[in-house]
């Protein structure tokens, strides 16, 4: 089959009695290449069909594309929608940060945890990248993966790129962008209908801007905030940041960690499970204390040779 790079347009058509749904797309590979692709819905089930057929001339696919239409419509079907998509428009992917800084109430924010995963969706028919905005690394999760992948599937899915964070079974939109003309009209209530068919327990929640307002109650909480082209997670006090050695284990993902005491090398922790790091290190983390222990160590990024390591009292609770 002919791998196509874009959408050029979309044609949704419905019958009035069966409510059976038929999709017709022109796709094109960026150069001179066209195909047909046709989705039916039949009885509740999706099954997608791709013509064989390559055609050169634009003008030519979108004859063949109003003969289809013609056809279907001598059959009883009404055109539903129809709609063209933008072209190699993944917007912008937002820089990533952590701060300390604290927040007002009535700000715009969303409760997190500094352990949930800062993520960027790009979803179209053609393709799925879902970025982890503090590594700018792939995500490797199955199920996350699977769930989007089942939304490229149903019938009334348009390509979208999307700013959210990842949290467990819940995904946490701030920023939900689709690359159509027109664009759905309720953005998030069109991707939660689509979502819908989806069998997993990934439930998609609606933090964008007019709701994600901070209140006094939850101001004590750490929360994403998204401003223009920046994501920062503003870290509650709770949460401690130190530099220290990560010594990765030889055969294993694990490490030991390392502070200083009175200019010597101290080890703190031992069999920390850090996938972000492939090797031994100086570099920034995170963590706090559960039950007098130190727990939830998040690793912040790599750190130069010379950087000063933490001395152990910074691991102490109360200081």
């Amino acid at each position: 089959m002919k791998s196509y790079k874009y959408i050029e347009k979309l044609v949704v058509m419905q019958h009035p009695d069966s409510k059976d749904l038929i999709r017709l797309m022109i796709e094109h590979d960026g150069q001179q290449t066209y195909g047909l692709q046709r989705s039916i819905v039949n009885k509740g089930k999706v099954r997608h069909f791709y013509n064989k057929k390559l055609w050169h001339s634009a003008y030519n696919v979108k004859l063949e594309l109003a003969r289809r239409i013609s056809d279907y419509e001598d059959k009883g079907f009404d055109v539903m929608t129809e709609i063209s998509l933008q072209h190699n428009n993944i917007g912008t992917i937002p820089e990533f940060f952590y701060s300390k800084k604290s927040i007002n109430a009535g700000d715009k924010a969303v409760s997190i945890e500094p352990t949930d995963v800062p993520i960027f969706v790009d979803c179209s028919f053609h393709k799925l990248s879902i970025r982890d905005l503090r590594y700018n690394t792939e995500i490797v999760d199955e199920d996350l993966i699977a769930f989007f992948n089942t939304l490229r599937k149903t019938i009334e899915f348009l390509p979208f790129t999307m700013v959210s964070v990842w949290s467990n079974n819940e995904i946490k939109v701030l920023l939900l962008d689709y690359h159509s003309k027109p664009k759905p009209k309720h953005g998030f209530n069109y991707l939660a209908k689509m979502a819908t068919t989806d069998p997993m327990v990934f439930v998609v929640t609606d933090c964008t801007v007019q709701n994600s307002v901070i209140s006094n109650d939850t101001l004590s909480e750490s929360c994403a905030v998204l401003s223009g082209d920046s994501l920062t997670y503003h870290l509650s006090s709770k949460w401690k940041s130190a530099n220290v050695f990560l010594e990765k284990h030889p055969h294993m993902t694990s490490f030991k960690v390392y502070c200083m005491d009175s200019g010597v090398y101290r080890e703190i922790l031992t069999d920390v499970m850090l996938n972000e790091v492939d090797r031994s290190c100086n570099a920034e983390i995170l963590f706090t204390h559960v039950e007098n222990q130190i727990s939830n160590v998040t690793f912040v990024r790599s750190l130069g040779f010379h950087v000063t390591i933490s001395n152990e009292k910074v691991f102490y609770l109360h200081n």
